[in-house]
């Protein structure tokens, strides 16, 4: 078992969280289970594992429920149900209480609202316990600093969800679901047209190169610095 991450205050020293970790734990079939490195800043004390993880699921409708998949249309790759990608990640999370992951749910094929409620359905059913304590982290306030690692680890709350083109589609939205369009700046964004290696290192480098001014532009639209996350993909 990993040892805790302790993290006391804020956010100070850049680390990536990968996903392989735990995807080789859960076995997760890959093709619908999309790599991709979320940049989380902390303190970091000598000698700790750090265990964070970010998943971004796409999924499709299919006679009214959402499964894993990848593409659209025709083109489309149809994973597994949800049911034992879920159990696969609760039982992880039991077996290892001093885990934070990170599950977000990105592109969609079929009627979003539909597939939003069900996916919101099932994270209940199983990351919301008997007694009514959701494993899932319920921010109360935009404006509030997110709590650290050591804080989600003592309250059992190690479950953070994002919705990413879905998230204004459910109606009756529960308050442990956080927009991710709200948080995070997509390395997407700035390379859907590179198609080389080389482009991509210019992209990411004339981003990185812009860095005040993006900084200065967040202040100003969103009152923080979004997040910057590097697809995998």
């Amino acid at each position: 078992m990993r040892k805790p991450p302790y993290v006391d205050n804020g956010i100070q020293v850049g680390y990536i969280g990968y996903v392989m970790d735990i995807v080789k734990h859960v076995n997760l079939p890959m093709f619908y289970v999309r790599l991709k490195m979320l940049i989380f800043f902390f303190k970091k004390k000598k000698n700790d594992i750090l265990g964070i993880r970010l998943f971004d699921f796409d999924t499709c409708l299919v006679d009214n429920r959402a499964v894993g998949c990848h593409g659209m249309g025709l083109a489309r790759a149809l994973g597994s149900e949800l049911d034992p990608i879920f159990e696969s990640i609760l039982n992880f999370m039991n077996e290892n209480p001093n885990e934070v992951i990170t599950i977000e749910f990105g592109d969609v094929d079929g009627d979003a609202a539909i597939i939003s409620e069900y996916i919101q359905s099932k994270l209940a059913q199983y990351f919301i316990n008997g007694t009514g304590h959701s494993m899932m982290y319920v921010k109360k306030d935009p404006n509030d600093p997110w709590p650290t690692l050591r804080e989600m680890i003592r309250d059992n709350t190690r479950i953070v969800v994002f919705f990413g083109r879905i998230y204004n589609n459910l109606k009756n939205r529960e308050p442990w679901i956080q927009d991710t369009d709200f948080w995070f700046t997509a390395s997407y964004n700035y390379t859907y047209n590179d198609m080389t290696s080389d482009q991509l290192v210019n992209s990411f480098t004339d981003w990185c190169n812009s860095a005040e001014e993006i900084i200065k532009d967040d202040e100003q639209l969103y009152g923080k610095v979004k997040w910057q996350t590097i697809d995998g993909t």
